[in-house]
């Protein structure tokens, strides 16, 4: 089932456009890294725009966990982690969706780093 809780998410240059494609189709706003202008931008300027734009990153760079963790208290910057390993499309969206439904619920705000993998999904909250 899926949910009809509406995220805005900043897709990172390593997220699939087929994921970015069924994700809109849910209803989410998703913008991807390129259509912000800032493919091959450092971490923290995709951060930024993030943050400007109260932006979930969904990722696959395990660098961002740095970023968030040393960002100021007064921003809430909030990324998924993506560690999937041979998994269709379909399925990651699927597992991103719950996984949203879950952080929506159990972190409505703030500072956040999920880390999601098939059927797992671990939450850092700062």
């Amino acid at each position: 089932m899926w949910s009809r809780l509406i995220v805005n998410l900043l897709a990172d240059e390593n997220i699939p456009l087929d994921l970015v494609k069924i994700l809109r189709s849910k209803g989410h706003f998703v913008q991807t890294v390129a259509e912000a202008r800032l493919i091959g931008a450092p971490d923290e300027d995709i951060l930024r725009h993030a943050i400007t734009n109260s932006l979930t990153i969904p990722t696959e760079d395990k660098d961002f966990g740095y970023w968030l963790e040393f960002s100021p208290v007064s921003v809430s910057p909030r990324a998924i982690l993506l560690r999937f390993d041979q998994i269709n499309t379909e399925t990651m969206a699927q597992e991103i969706l719950s996984a949203i439904r879950r952080i929506e619920s159990e972190v409505p705000a703030g500072r956040m780093m999920a880390v999601l993998s098939r059927g797992k999904l671990r939450i850092r909250e700062w």
